[in-house]
């Protein structure tokens, strides 16, 4: 239960780490490669992300599986200067085989979480120009017509009945 509150309110980033906290502790503790083997799986798997996980990215699983081998391929043969041989055949299967069960299986989850979406908002405005009139002001605050400057004070009552008072 703890663990689903903590993925539902963590960050792309945090999420981010622990993936790489988690192929760190892969590479040292069950497989002890050494500092270089480790730096280059780390390498390849930013690669990955960040081709797989950009804007514009129309990579789908084969697509990435393909480009995740071409890279290991690249860093386990010694071709130089075009491939470095880094990872022994057993190191490859090993590698191979984490990379499938971890960053593979959950490829369309990472694809949903990491890829940036653009939302469109549509503001809709009036036909030719035509504005919408303003909203009146609340008639608490009205002026009386009493109380306003431009209008003249009532006449008393003796003037409006011809000067006659009763």
């Amino acid at each position: 239960m703890t663990e689903a509150i903590v993925w539902k309110y963590s960050t792309e980033r945090d999420l981010a780490r622990l993936a790489e906290r988690h192929t760190l502790d892969e590479c040292r503790r069950q497989r002890n490669f050494t500092h270089r083997q480790t730096s280059v799986l780390l390498g390849i798997c930013q690669s990955l992300m960040d081709r797989d996980f950009c804007v514009d990215s129309s990579s789908n699983l084969n697509s990435s599986f393909s480009h995740f081998q071409t890279l290991l391929l690249t860093h386990s043969v010694q071709r130089s200067p075009k491939s470095v041989g880094i990872f022994s055949v057993q190191e490859v299967a090993a590698i191979v085989d984490f990379v499938t069960h971890t960053y593979f299986r959950h490829f369309h989850l990472y694809k949903g979480i990491y890829t940036p979406y653009y939302h469109t908002h549509i503001v809709q405005k009036a036909v030719n120009g035509v504005q919408v009139p303003q909203q009146p002001r609340p008639l608490a605050d009205a002026i009386l017509h009493l109380e306003s400057p431009f209008v003249a004070p009532p006449l008393p009552a003796a003037a409006e009945t011809g000067g006659v008072a009763e």
